[in-house]
C-alpha cells in the first residue's frame, strides 16, 4: 500500500500578501496592445483565452457570418503594487478603446482576492 505525505496545512499563511487575480475581456483584434499593457505594468505573467463568445451590452459576439467578432480572455494573478499600476493602465485603455469606437467596444475587468494554494 502506498502512503501519501500529509498535505500541507490550509488555508496559506495569513501573513502572505494579498494578491488580486484580474478577469479581462477585450476585442479580439486589441490582444497585442493588451498584452503590451500588460508587459509595460510589470505583469509576470498570464493566462489567455481565446475566441471567448457571447452576448452583453454591446452585443452579440458569436464569430460566425450572423454575429461576428469574438472576444480574448486573460486572467493574471498580480500583487499590490501592480494591482493599483494596472487597474489604472486598464481603465486608461478602455477609455481609449470606447472613444475610438463611439462606445462600440471596450475592456471588461472582473477582480477578486486570490490566495495561491500550492
Amino acid at each position: 500500500m502506498q502512503t501519501i505525505d500529509k498535505p500541507e496545512t490550509f488555508p496559506p499563511d495569513p501573513g502572505a500578501p494579498l494578491q488580486t487575480m484580474y478577469l479581462v475581456l477585450y476585442p479580439e483584434h486589441n490582444k497585442d496592445e493588451v498584452v503590451a499593457l500588460l508587459d509595460s505594468v510589470g505583469v509576470p505573467g498570464f493566462t489567455e483565452t481565446q475566441k471567448v463568445v457571447g452576448r452583453g451590452r454591446r452585443g452579440h459576439h458569436f464569430d460566425n457570418s450572423i454575429w461576428p467578432g469574438a472576444d480574448g480572455m486573460i486572467y493574471t494573478v498580480v500583487d499590490a503594487t501592480h494591482s493599483r499600476a494596472l487597474a489604472s493602465a486598464l481603465a486608461n485603455y478602455s477609455r481609449t478603446l470606447e472613444a475610438r469606437s463611439n462606445g462600440l467596444t471596450g475592456l471588461h475587468v472582473f477582480t477578486w482576492p486570490c490566495e495561491q494554494l500550492f
